[in-house]
């Protein structure tokens, strides 16, 4: 009988002490904010810890929260035209910090309808216009500097009035369904 009250109090020891041990092992929560400079939040940065997923993003104030299993693991920190950010927890649950500009060769870079396109990769056909070649024109809007400047592309206004509207045509009347694609 002694042997089994024995026993039965270290079963109820071990199930005292068994919660405690789930509580301990409860993930930590990283809590921040991201800036690109001036005081302007990175909205949708992306923040991972030690590099892998499940991740999460900022939100429109920058703000963002993240479960961890401990605090002194790293975030990488990465937001689209800027330099990623390795930062190192050190025990911190708040983290601030201002991302830097990636410095890319803009020649070698071409902005398409759909996506981003480095120049030598393109099959098709690219017209490119230098800002020195409109800056100092009498136009009233980017439609208009642009006309009679690209091949195949026409600029015509419905009204002969001072700020009205411009239709933009690329390659003909069937120009992306005539739809204005400017």
């Amino acid at each position: 009988m002694k042997k089994r009250l024995s026993c039965l109090s270290g079963f109820c020891l071990l199930l005292l002490l068994l919660p405690q041990h789930e509580l301990l092992a409860q993930a930590k929560v990283v809590t921040g904010k991201v800036m690109l400079g001036k005081g302007i939040p990175a909205e949708g940065a992306s923040i991972l810890y030690n590099g892998s997923a499940p991740g999460t993003t900022t939100g429109a104030d920058g703000g963002f929260r993240l479960n961890v299993p401990s605090l002194t693991g790293s975030l990488l920190i990465s937001y689209q035209g800027y330099l990623p950010e390795k930062i190192a927890l050190k025990n911190r649950s708040y983290i601030e910090v201002e991302l830097r500009i990636s410095e890319v060769d803009l020649d070698s870079v071409v902005v398409v309808g759909y996506g981003t396109q480095k120049r030598r990769e393109l099959t098709a056909a690219v017209s490119s216009i230098k800002g020195d070649d409109i800056k100092n024109q009498p136009v009233q809007s980017i439609a208009d500097a642009l006309q009679g400047r690209i091949s195949g592309v026409e600029v015509t206004k419905a009204t002969g009035e001072p700020g009205s509207s411009s239709q933009i045509v690329i390659r003909g009347v069937s120009s992306l369904y005539q739809t204005q694609p400017l």
